[in-house]
């Protein structure tokens, strides 16, 4: 499915697709402060991280601090660190009703 259409699977979860995540900040803080979910990079070279968080803000601005890209050895903050933003594309999903265990399997 192109990430660009919208996608609600019996409605548990709602997408955002942010293309242009570092200049979109101010975005996330009206959205996504305490709010959990699963987001997915998708970068130019064709990579992609996936994660979750339960504060999807804290976790993604994380992604944008340079402080947190060299404290953190992870593969993806390597990354950013060697390659920048551009062409980055986010995929934020948010659940619409909090999901049980039951509701995934489906």
């Amino acid at each position: 499915m192109p990430l660009d259409q919208p996608y609600e699977a019996n409605l548990l979860v709602k997408k955002y697709v942010i293309d242009d995540p570092f200049n979109s900040r101010p975005f996330y803080i009206r959205l996504f402060t305490k709010v959990p979910g699963v987001y997915v990079f998708h970068t130019a070279c064709g990579n992609t991280y996936v994660g979750s968080s339960q504060n999807l803000y804290s976790r993604v601005i994380d992604y944008f601090t340079l402080s947190n890209l060299k404290r953190d050895p992870r593969k993806v903050n390597r990354h950013f660190l060697y390659n920048g933003y551009n062409g980055l594309k986010l995929v934020i999903y948010v659940p619409i009703k909090k999901l049980k265990k039951d509701d995934v399997i489906r």
